[in-house]
């Protein structure tokens, strides 16, 4: 994500939207980015995974910045980290993003999927 050009656009595999690993993920996009999500119905009917598209992003938001920041320590974490220095799992309960499930399942889910794609 460090070298996605300014308006520019990123395509996301993911799964189960319905939890709350990926809804994250897509607010914090949101933030930043015009999100549309796609699920196309011929190989994935039947899969749990789906397209988050992140289009238009302002990498001069503070918010994409902080969202990068975030991810590459993650990254970082999930790789190097832990006491042996071999990697640590990290759950993400401390996102720079917080929000409620209530939030997320009342206010942002209707406007994500209001603009969702479905081929």
């Amino acid at each position: 994500m460090s070298r996605v050009a300014h308006r520019g656009t990123i395509v996301l595999l993911q799964h189960k939207l319905d939890t709350w690993t990926p809804a994250r993920i897509v607010y914090a996009l949101s933030k930043f980015a015009d999100i549309h999500i796609f699920k196309p119905e011929r190989k994935h009917a039947s899969r749990s995974s789906f397209y988050t598209v992140a289009r238009n992003i302002n990498t001069s938001s503070a918010n994409f910045k902080t969202f990068l920041k975030r991810c590459q320590d993650d990254w970082y974490e999930a790789t190097f980290g832990g006491k042996n220095g071999i990697g640590q799992y990290t759950d993400g309960e401390d996102e720079a993003v917080c929000i409620t499930q209530k939030y997320l399942l009342n206010s942002f889910t209707n406007s994500v999927f209001r603009r969702s794609l479905t081929c």
